[in-house]
């Protein structure tokens, strides 16, 4: 037998970071929360407390590893636009976590005037389509980034809305079933991709469109 062994379980380093609006308005930051998203497949983990009154906040015991940052509970009229840790931008890069030490500090911005998508979706008989899922996705090589990525279904007269979008280039899709994130599947979009209704959203801006649904 063996006795007296001690495992001491190391904890992770603690993150602290601010959350910001790009004007340092005085936008209704309480719904705000930041999570670190895994890189590779595994919980979520929990995401930070309510902020501080200054927007600042603390992620304790932070496992090592790869993660994205996402932030929710955005106010209207603003989107996640840019996230530093210490000199590095890391919300398309993502984010590398060490045992030793704390990096930081992670500092998250919000931008203002986001834009706003609206439409419909009609089958192919040209009747609205209800309970279609519409996703809004960046090009192909961005579409890991949580933040650029929008889906909403829409309601019984085939109408859909989408606001907090970042400004930029988009593609549109509209299907009757899909699994959430089933568009990083390159097999399953290949048939689909020339289909999607290419959009500009620009800061403020309000687009409206009209989708067909999409099948095989």
């Amino acid at each position: 037998d063996v006795e007296d062994v001690v495992i001491t379980i190391a904890k992770g380093p603690t993150i602290t970071g601010r959350v910001r609006t790009e004007d340092d308005t005085t936008a209704d930051l309480s719904k705000v929360r930041v999570f670190l998203r895994p890189a590779e497949p595994r919980p979520m983990g929990r995401p930070t407390p309510e902020l501080k009154e200054d927007g600042s906040f603390s992620i304790e015991n932070v496992a090592p590893g790869e993660y994205r940052v996402r932030v929710s509970g955005v106010p209207a009229g603003y989107y996640l636009k840019s996230a530093t840790l210490g000199d590095n931008e890391v919300l398309e890069a993502g984010l590398t976590i060490e045992q030793a030490g704390a990096p930081g500090p992670l500092e998250i911005v919000l931008g203002r005037c986001a834009g706003q998508v609206d439409g419909v979706v009609l089958d192919e008989q040209q009747q609205p389509a209800a309970g279609a899922s519409v996703v809004l996705l960046p090009e192909p090589e961005k579409r890991k980034l949580e933040h650029l990525v929008k889906s909403v279904s829409t309601d019984q007269n085939g109408h859909f809305s989408m606001d907090g979008i970042p400004p930029g280039e988009y593609k549109l899709f509209a299907w009757g079933e899909m699994e959430w994130g089933q568009w990083q599947d390159q097999d399953f979009m290949k048939p689909f991709e020339s289909r999607g209704e290419e959009i500009t959203v620009r800061e403020n801006s309000r687009e409206s469109v009209r989708l067909k649904l999409l099948a095989e």
